[in-house]
């Protein structure tokens, strides 16, 4: 779930200290708010775009403002990854990872009186990964181990060096592995967010529902034979 994009964000909040009280029995050494920004006063727009090596995209906006004097909306896109890669697969030829993010987000906001105020945020994301199965390939390195260890503590480094053509260090921009690796990751959010002020204090109802698709497709050796492959899904 830490892998939905962020965007359009007000400010982040860092809250220090245990948060037990109102943030869930989870945060015992603190919370990050992540605010993101409502409709105004006044209508605003920004958009920004960007192109760079390895075909790095990004293309974000956002705009809002009041429909009436109660009732105001806020959308905000985003789109961004890599079109080509920035390390090289020599078994396959590929050049990974590529990498596709789309996210968007409409919030609606309701404000009929100064006591009361309803907000309604609806949003999702899709997250693609192909060529790796994370956003940064894994490369051979320190293989084989220092001693005393042995090639084949913690994993495949015997293999991998037994095999021709495998790239060892950080240092080439190089890897290997199989064909077909990838992830994809989908996230569906709502909020609904009701506040009543009376008595000096302010009464807060908050609804949710977060859902979320991961699939993967994973070679964990990373050499160019089917050795040891695995996929999940939640």
């Amino acid at each position: 779930m830490t892998g939905a994009t962020f965007l359009d964000l007000d400010r982040i909040e860092v809250l220090k200290g245990p948060q037990s009280t109102f943030f869930g029995n989870n945060a015992i050494a603190g919370a990050l708010n992540l605010i993101t920004k409502k409709p105004g006063n006044h209508f605003d727009a920004w958009g920004r775009a960007l192109y760079g090596m390895f075909g790095q995209y990004a293309l974000e906006g956002a705009m809002g403002g009041p429909i009436t004097d109660t009732f105001g909306a806020r959308l905000a896109v985003s789109r961004n990854g890599y079109s080509r890669g920035w390390i090289d697969n020599v078994n396959t030829g590929e050049h990974v990872p590529r990498v596709n993010n789309l996210a968007g987000r409409l919030t609606l906001a309701f404000n009929p009186s100064e006591n009361f105020d309803v907000t309604l945020k609806v949003e999702g994301g899709q997250h693609r990964l192909e060529g790796a199965f994370l956003d940064e390939p894994l490369q051979w390195t320190n293989c084989p181990p220092p001693e005393p260890l042995s090639p084949s503590f913690g994993g495949f480094c015997n293999v991998a060096l037994a095999t021709p053509g495998v790239p060892i260090g950080l240092d080439n921009n190089k890897m290997t592995g199989l064909p077909g690796q990838g992830s994809s990751l989908s996230t569906f959010a709502d909020v609904l967010t009701l506040n009543y002020r009376k008595w000096e204090h302010t009464f807060t109802s908050v609804s949710g529902f977060y859902n979320y698709h991961f699939n993967a497709n994973a070679d964990f050796n990373y050499v160019p034979t089917n050795f040891f492959a695995t996929g999940q899904t939640p």
